[in-house]
């Protein structure tokens, strides 16, 4: 998944994905203060292209 991917998804998304990284999420956060905090966490996709990956599963696993 890329930078731009993940900022077009839903906000129920990004929440659930924050969820399962562990991330707290305070309840003033927006969905730009959400995204930030993911990019944050996985860092830059060139140096942690693994970890930009795997949020794939995140895709996969929200259709079932």
């Amino acid at each position: 998944m890329t930078k731009s991917e993940l900022k077009r998804k839903p906000m129920s998304s990004l929440k659930r994905i924050a969820y399962y990284m562990g991330l707290v999420i305070p309840r003033d956060f927006t969905k730009e203060d959400i995204f930030e905090s993911i990019c944050e966490r996985l860092g830059s996709p060139e140096e942690n292209r693994v970890g930009w990956k795997l949020l794939d599963q995140y895709e996969w696993e929200a259709r079932r």
